[in-house]
């Protein structure tokens, strides 16, 4: 994880909300949009992934975040991971959701392994109906790579 603090109150005295309910244990990824950190929901101990959104300063792409949030919110299909909360540090938007095990298609896809038929065919078919789901939603996933799978 980063040294630098996810927002100033993190002085170990007087936690903000975010910090009294979630607890950060480190990073798992950084894109064009946002960086995605592992953390412990405090209240019911299970751990999720935090997605926060790097550049706030453009107003078309808060508001495409914000959109989507609220659209994810409602979207329940078993392929599209489940929203738990979300928020804004000062200006800085999240979005908490599940955590999924078993880590991302891109580990479980060594270099230079080939994959069977069936397993290319079964994920496919759950990528592609989880992005069907999500485009009835008016959400365009935008970022489709093994890494996000």
């Amino acid at each position: 994880m980063s040294n630098k603090p996810l927002c100033a109150c993190h002085d170990g005295e007087s936690p903000c909300a975010f910090h009294r309910a979630y607890q950060v244990t480190g990073r798992l990824g950084k894109g064009g949009m946002g960086a995605v950190y592992q953390a412990r929901q405090r209240s019911t101990g299970r751990n999720v992934a935090i997605k926060f959104m790097l550049h706030t300063g453009c107003a078309d792409d808060r508001a495409r975040f914000d959109a989507e949030t609220r659209a994810l919110v409602a979207l329940q299909h078993p392929h599209v991971l489940s929203i738990v909360d979300a928020g804004c540090i000062g200006d800085r938007p999240y979005l908490v959701t599940e955590l999924m095990s078993g880590g991302t298609l891109r580990a479980r896809m060594p270099p230079g392994q080939r994959q069977s038929p069936g397993f290319a065919c079964e994920t496919i078919g759950q990528v592609l109906s989880g992005l069907a789901a999500c485009h009835r939603a008016g959400i365009v996933h935008r970022d489709v790579k093994p890494e996000n799978i």
